[in-house]
């Protein structure tokens, strides 16, 4: 049977869906799957300043040198190779633009900075 569970996660709402005898022996997979899903989104959230993704982009311009868990270089890696290899570049890696002006709402997500980052405005003046 299939078990689907829709949660809230990470600000996005999921829906895992698990094939298994019953609801019960569905919630262990199921609570893996949203474990999983919070480990990697610690990892690469530019909203938290612990991220490493924070990080990096926090002391790109310093030269600093820290410890980089493998996984992050090896995404970081296979994104740049899709980029270069499918898109011929067209494929943006460095999403900072849109996550800084179009995803950057306040707390109550009722507005978000403008254009003109002048002022607040609501979502359909962006």
């Amino acid at each position: 049977m299939e078990v689907f569970r829709k949660q809230k996660i990470v600000g996005n709402q999921f829906e895992i869906c698990i094939f298994a005898d019953s609801q019960e022996s569905a919630d262990e997979p199921i609570q893996i799957a949203i474990m999983e899903i919070q480990r990697i989104e610690k990892l690469l959230t530019t909203f938290s300043e612990s991220s490493q993704t924070n990080q990096i982009n926090q002391n790109a311009e310093l030269n600093l040198v820290f410890q980089v868990e493998q996984e992050l270089i090896d995404l970081i890696k296979e994104a740049i190779r899709i980029s270069g290899n499918y898109s011929k570049y067209a494929f943006d890696l460095s999403y900072g633009p849109i996550d800084k002006s179009l995803w950057n709402f306040d707390v109550s997500m009722t507005s978000a900075i403008c254009r003109n980052r002048k002022k607040k405005c609501k979502a359909d003046q962006l």
